[in-house]
């Protein structure tokens, strides 16, 4: 079996639009299902209570995964039409922090690092009362990004968690009005989810039993075959490259080499294993990888 087989059963990726990026994140959508119905699929949100569902919040992740700040015009429209409704007032009446100082973005909000005593509650027993990188982490990473990295540009991870967080609040505030705080406490932790999975350094930060949803990110995203090849017009042939076999709490995976830069893959994989306490192992003269959930993280190399 094939990714592609996998994939033309999704109506997600047969109906996305939005070229490159939009295929990449339709990507990242079907292989994040597909983890987790592997490895965690009882693991859901138990608090705070939510209209959205796992797929719908795992989507919305998906969707803003690689917003970058050359699409800086939509923090500019949300923030006009934020202004148009008295959206701006509104929320100082109820001392929520406006005008963030996340410049070059001009934003009105900023999601909060912590979650007060109740956390946000998985069913799995996991409880997350704060990011794993503080604000001012990702402050500093923000603007070094910015004034240092040259071409490189802003973290995607950094712009898209902002955008994400703005467009949860105002699509919240037109369709619902007043927004309570543990929805916003649920609004920050997707937001920081995104914000935090590009440099989090922390060794197991991300396990099934400390952060599900960052934990899947993690993993997904390494897996997610597009993005190691910019080319969207094969898209189809990158992934019928890569070969998937599923196990017990395991997946391999085998791709051609003339594909895919094997090496670069393996240094993702096993990078977000370290960080998830998954067990990697690879093979380089069958180019594969091995993936499976085990108490401890091993990482492995055959060279055969």
């Amino acid at each position: 079996m094939t990714l592609w087989d996998i994939y033309e059963k999704s109506s997600v990726f047969k109906l996305v639009e939005g070229g490159e990026i939009g295929k990449e994140n339709a990507s990242l959508f079907v292989c994040g299902i597909v983890l987790k119905e592997l490895f965690c699929p009882q693991i859901g949100l138990q608090y705070p209570k939510t209209d959205w569902s796992w797929e719908q919040l795992w989507y919305l992740l998906c969707l803003h995964h690689d917003r970058r700040f050359e699409q800086r015009t939509l923090w500019k429209l949300a923030c006009q039409q934020g202004a148009m409704h008295g959206t701006k007032e509104k929320w100082e009446a109820r001392n929520i922090e406006t005008e963030t100082d996340w410049g070059p973005m001009q934003l009105f909000f900023s999601p909060v690092f912590e979650y007060d005593q109740e956390g946000i509650r998985f069913t799995n027993g996991a409880c997350i009362k704060e990011s794993p990188v503080s604000e001012t982490e990702v402050k500093d990473m923000f603007f070094f990004r910015n004034t240092c990295s040259g071409k490189v540009g802003m973290d995607h991870g950094i712009a898209g968690g902002l955008l994400l967080y703005e467009n949860l609040l105002f699509k919240h505030w037109e369709e619902k009005g007043e927004i309570k705080e543990e929805q916003l406490k649920l609004y920050s932790y997707l937001a920081n989810v995104l914000i935090v999975h590009h440099f989090l350094q922390k060794r197991e930060e991300a396990s099934p039993e400390k952060n599900p949803l960052l934990y899947l990110l993690l993993l997904a995203e390494a897996v997610e075959p597009l993005h190691y090849v910019k080319d969207g017009d094969r898209t189809r042939s990158i992934l019928k490259s890569v070969e998937v076999e599923v196990r017990v709490k395991e997946i391999v995976l085998r791709t051609k080499k003339s594909k895919i830069p094997f090496e670069e893959y393996v240094s993702c994989v096993t990078e977000a294993a370290d960080k998830t306490g998954m067990q990697c192992i690879f093979r380089a003269d069958l180019s594969e990888i091995r993936m499976k959930m085990c108490e401890s993280p091993i990482i492995d190399e055959l060279f055969i």
